[in-house]
């Protein structure tokens, strides 16, 4: 019985291997003579090369191959909120509804805010309220109050300011944070560490 098995088996074996090796022949030979046969012969080649190496890479980081595709990104967490400004008369708090992506955690909410403080109104030129750049050293915040530590630089081409500006900012600052940001009811800017420093008059 195994006689006839083997014997069977050696002559498949011889018989696709005479057919295998025809076939090769004849697409050598083709690949020789035929530009067009070649060149698909060398880019099938290079992709199978490829995905033998990317292959080995999966198998070696512990990833699946079928991992192809970047995990979708998360929907922007956007949301319309007041944004409240000084105005440039240092006596108006003007209110603005926007819609904006909220980022994550209270600290980069609060940043957030100022930015949009001090690059002033959407509708009209209020730049000129806020005449200085702000580097925000420090954020924190104890029960309901949020603290921030700034170091106001004057900007060169705003050496002047309009009087009622700073207080009408600070309050806008602090409605704005307290009306977005939950269980916020008081928020106290210090300069350098300092609170109730003049923050543009002293740069004057």
């Amino acid at each position: 019985m195994l006689k006839i098995l083997s014997t069977k088996l050696k002559e498949v074996i011889q018989k696709y291997y005479g057919y295998i090796s025809l076939n090769l022949k004849s697409y050598s030979h083709n690949i020789k003579s035929d530009v067009r046969e070649r060149n698909r012969f060398l880019i099938l080649s290079l992709s199978f090369l490829f995905l033998i190496d990317y292959l080995l890479f999966c198998y070696i980081s512990g990833r699946n191959p079928l991992n192809i595709f970047p995990s979708l990104p998360l929907l922007e967490n956007k949301k319309t909120v007041n944004i409240y400004l000084p105005d440039i008369d240092g006596k108006t708090i003007l209110k603005e509804t926007r819609e904006i992506s909220i980022p994550d955690g209270n600290e980069g909410y609060v940043k957030l805010i100022i930015s949009k403080l001090i690059s002033g109104s959407t509708v009209d030129n209020t730049s000129a309220t806020v005449p200085v750049d702000i580097f925000i050293r420090k954020i924190w915040f104890q029960h309901d109050t949020c603290i921030i530590d700034v170091i106001p630089t004057l900007l060169e081409d705003k050496r002047k300011f309009i009087p009622g500006t700073e207080k009408i900012f600070k309050e806008s600052l602090e409605k704005t944070i307290t009306e977005n940001i939950p269980n916020i009811k008081n928020v106290i800017l210090l300069d350098r560490g300092i609170p109730g420093r003049n923050l543009w008059q002293q740069n004057l």
